[in-house]
Parts: C-alpha cells; structure tokens; sequence
C-alpha cells in the first residue's frame, strides 16, 4: 500500500511542477483523473492547453500583479510575518536531514509543495512511517490546508483546484493509514 501512496505523491508533485511536456499530456491527466476516482474526488472535465495551464500556475503560484496568489511554500503559511525562505523552510530541512537526505541545489526553497510532496514518497518508499507520521503531524498538515483554502478562495484553473484537492484527500488518507500503521 505505501508504494501506490508513493507513486501518488509522486504523481502531485509532478502535477505541481510547472507545467511541461511531461505533465501537461493526456496521459499525465488520465492518471490525475484515476487517482480522483480512487479517492472520490469529483473531476468532471476538464480541458486544458499547456500554454493556458502555464498563465495559470505563474499568476497563482509565481506571481499575480494584484496579490492575488497562493504561494506554495510552507514558510509562508507558518512565518508569523508571511515570509518565504522562514520558519517552514527551517522545518522542512531538519526533517530532510533526519531522513538522512541533504538537499542539493534546488531551484526552489526546500518548502516548494512539490519538494515536500517528493519527500512523503521518499518515507512511504522507505517505509519510513515513523518519521511520515511526525512530518505530516507537525509541518504539512499545518500548513497546506492554509494553502488549499486560499487556493480554492482564487477561483484557480479547474486542474489547479483538482490537484489541491486531490492533495488534500491524499494527505488525509495519508496520515490516517500511517497513524493506522504505527499505533
């Protein structure tokens, strides 16, 4: 069960990336939508072009000139003062090292949703349900569900607000089977 946990973690972080030939196909979605309907999250259809999924993810991920965006860092959302490269960062590394892991370079702040997304698959690749348990307790659960609501208040692209949604159910069912797991 932890390997096809994993493969969907992978799978939403790759969908978080910023969109590219290798998330933008039909396959790629056709795997989204497969994951929705195993975890009943309603998806509908949608369409998409790569270059409408790209205006998208930049003007809620990157940057929107009015300040409407949601950033996808958890420093943001655990930064008493909203500030990026702050608290969540910090946190995010010292899980990493505990795991073992030394962020290389990254072309993203260690607390990039997609960073932390790669890294739930890494310790439900490595049965690693231990340290899942205390990653998800005390660092993702706190921060994305501040970033799924803000998320879902923009209005984003149909993928975007799928994706988060899906996210969330993952996370949930997540830490629900590992907490199963480890009491």
């Amino acid at each position: 069960m932890n390997k096809e946990l994993a493969k969907i973690s992978y799978l939403l972080a790759q969908g978080f990336s910023y969109p590219g030939q290798n998330n933008c196909n039909k396959t790629f979605f056709e795997a989204v939508k497969e994951v929705a309907n195993a975890f009943e999250v309603p998806c509908g259809s949608i369409s998409f072009s790569k270059d409408e999924l790209c205006q998208a993810y930049t003007q809620l991920f990157i940057n929107e000139p009015q300040g409407r965006w949601a950033p996808p860092f958890s420093s943001v959302y655990l930064s008493a003062q909203g500030l990026l490269m702050d608290k969540g960062r910090e946190q995010a590394v010292k899980f990493y090292k505990e795991a073992g892991l030394e962020p290389g370079r990254l072309t993203e702040p260690e607390d990039f949703l997609v960073t932390e997304l790669h890294f739930v698959a890494e310790l439900l690749d490595s049965d690693n349900l231990g340290l899942l348990s205390r990653f998800l307790q005390q660092h993702m659960l706190k921060w994305f569900p501040c970033f799924y609501r803000r998320l879902k208040a923009l209005k984003p692209h149909p993928y975007y607000l799928l994706l988060a949604d899906l996210t969330s159910r993952f996370l949930d069912t997540t830490y629900q089977e590992v907490i199963d797991e480890t009491t």
